[in-house]
């Protein structure tokens, strides 16, 4: 069954206005449930969205992809590649 793969791609840029890296964030088809109510879900998602079909590498052009952390995803990482990979620590985290 195919799913829908639904992610925010929002490029950050360094000095010289190049894209250094992008931030991966969950979004969601209905706009009634675009809050995220469950932190551990929306990162989980973004992180099996991004490592699923297209790839990380696919889906960052290459470049390292920051992604949101949970208490619960800090202390419990999935395994993913550190040369890809920039963990977000949550603000209330």
């Amino acid at each position: 069954m195919d799913r829908t793969i639904l992610l925010a791609r929002q490029p950050i840029y360094d000095g010289s206005l190049g894209v250094f890296a992008y931030e991966l964030l969950h979004r969601s088809i209905d706009p009634e449930q675009s809050r995220v109510r469950d932190g551990d879900e929306a990162s989980s998602m973004v992180l099996v969205d991004a490592f699923g079909s297209p790839g990380l590498a696919g889906l960052t052009d290459g470049k390292p992809a920051f992604i949101n952390f949970t208490e619960h995803l800090i202390l419990n990482p999935p395994p993913v590649d550190p040369d890809l990979l920039v963990v977000e620590v949550l603000e209330d985290v």
